[in-house]
């Protein structure tokens, strides 16, 4: 593949991350200011805005890595002004009703048609002259279906609509904006957790941008419920507390296969394939979350040996007490059968919270199931002369 379109590829990937992106600082803006309640992303525009289900505001957005200029003859320019008219022709929407931005990292050269339609310093009149004058005489095919439409308006509505165009240029790239998402979000955590934090609204946002796109049509996100989750997020800040993010399901476990440390344990007491596949779920998921906590560093000195010592004694407990029933009952079976129920009893009749707050079972049991792998703690009553047998065997 040719080094252009490698360029070609990587901007237009970027752009999509910038539209969403942008789309998250914008709604959290609009929740401050309470403008909006609802938001989409490529349903009537790269990102629209309403009110009780009626549009108020479109954004078209464009990002450039290199440095550009949007001048009369741009294809950003008339590509949008395409997309626009074909909006108010589809929604039966009157030109004027609805604000219209185009967000550019792009400059404005003098005496253009975007420099006259920035916030200040506005001359719509100007604007729509030179948009006709480079309509007409336009030998682009990029440009040709916008300005077609364009020229095909009445006079009025094309002073309405370009009333009503709004370019803000030199906007901050998608590095930038995600150093202004920081600003919006400060208030929400201790300093030393912004990035941490921004990583996880971000991971939410952008799941649930992909979920929205793949609706038909896509449905608007309320910004009630964006403000909802971000103030669940900061909570998971909270000293008693620790993030936990949402599980994708993994690939298919192979439980015959396994011969992981932990795996033969409870294969040792007759769990099921599919207990043990649930099992190793749980052991992905606290390992991951375990890990990330780790790399954001969320946890406490020593936090995490707290609190597998405080696991192990919990299971000395109950292994001691498995041991004094089993004194003078030795027969494999009934062994096997009272190491099922200590796994059974620990798992899911207990819960030790790493933090008062963090009340997900995953964490408890995958971390039992971490503990095990390094033979800390077991479920059979020999447990670790019976892994050392077996895996003799497996190295034969």
């Amino acid at each position: 593949m040719s080094s252009p379109n490698l360029f070609s590829a990587s901007e237009s990937a970027i752009g999509y991350l910038f539209q969403c992106r942008l789309a998250l600082l914008e709604s959290i803006k609009r929740i401050r200011s309470n403008s909006a309640d609802g938001v989409s992303i490529e349903a009537l525009d790269d990102i629209s805005f309403e009110e009780a289900g009626t549009p108020t505001e479109l954004l078209q957005t464009k990002h450039h890595i290199k440095t550009s200029n949007l001048t009369d003859s741009s294809s950003d320019i008339w590509k949008t002004i395409r997309v626009w008219i074909e909006f108010h022709r589809n929604s039966n929407t009157a030109f004027g009703d609805v604000i219209l931005y185009l967000v550019t990292t792009a400059d404005t050269p003098a005496d253009t048609a975007a420099s006259a339609l920035q916030r200040e310093n506005r001359d719509i009149d100007f604007a729509v002259n030179k948009l006709a004058e480079a309509a007409a005489t336009t030998t682009s095919v990029a440009n040709q279906e916008g300005a077609t439409a364009f020229l095909g308006l009445l006079e009025s509505e094309r002073k309405s609509l370009v009333e009503s165009i709004y370019i803000l240029a030199r906007q901050d790239n998608i590095e930038d904006v995600r150093e202004q998402l920081k600003q919006q979000l400060i208030l929400n955590v201790r300093e030393e957790h912004l990035e941490p934090f921004l990583n996880h609204v971000e991971g939410w946002w952008f799941h649930w941008c992909v979920q929205h796109l793949m609706q038909s049509p896509p449905i608007a996100i309320s910004l009630s419920s964006l403000h909802r989750q971000i103030v669940s997020l900061a909570e998971q800040f909270e000293a008693e507390n620790l993030p936990v993010s949402p599980w994708d399901e993994a690939d298919a476990i192979e439980a015959d296969s396994d011969t992981r440390t932990f795996v033969i344990q409870l294969r040792e007491v007759g769990l099921t394939n599919r207990g043990i596949e649930l099992a190793v779920r749980n052991y992905y998921r606290a390992f991951e979350h375990r890990s990330r906590w780790n790399r954001e560093d969320l946890l406490f000195v020593g936090e995490l040996a707290q609190y597998e010592k405080k696991l192990v004694d919990e299971w000395e407990q109950h292994f001691e007490n498995m041991k004094a029933g089993l004194a003078n009952q030795g027969e494999a079976d009934i062994q096997r059968a009272r190491g099922m129920e200590l796994y059974q009893n620990l798992s899911f009749n207990r819960h030790v919270a790493i933090r008062p707050k963090v009340s997900e079972e995953f964490i408890y049991r995958g971390s039992l199931h971490m503990l095990a792998d390094e033979l800390k703690i077991g479920w059979h009553i020999s447990f670790r002369d019976r892994l050392t047998k077996i895996m003799v065997e497996v190295e034969k």
